[in-house]
């Protein structure tokens, strides 16, 4: 039984604690097999891509202006997430199932 809450709450950690350790605040997110979903930056400001699996580093940032597309499309089966007129190509895996678009300044 021990064993069983130990696991509930280590899963429950990992569950919250993604964003937790990511600076900023979440404006658009990519979940594996979800339909992409495009926004726009809500104010002037950097903002940042992180994988779910890398909690510090961000693997693109870019400053952008209020009204800038943000968010991520796909073509040709293939998912990118955009920032204003970037394009960066992203591979999810059972590691990497998420992907997290954050105003960071």
């Amino acid at each position: 039984m021990s064993r069983f809450i130990s696991g509930l709450v280590v899963v429950a950690l990992m569950m919250v604690g993604c964003s937790t350790f990511q600076p900023g605040e979440t404006i658009v997110k990519y979940d594996r097999g979800s339909p992409t979903r495009m926004s726009t930056a809500p104010e002037d400001g950097q903002y940042a891509l992180y994988g779910a699996n890398d909690l510090r580093n961000p693997e693109v940032r870019h400053q952008l202006k209020k009204g800038d597309k943000l968010g991520f499309t796909e073509r040709d089966g293939t998912t990118y997430a955009v920032a204003g007129d970037n394009e960066s190509k992203i591979e999810t895996s059972n590691v990497t199932r998420s992907y997290y678009w954050r105003k960071t300044k």
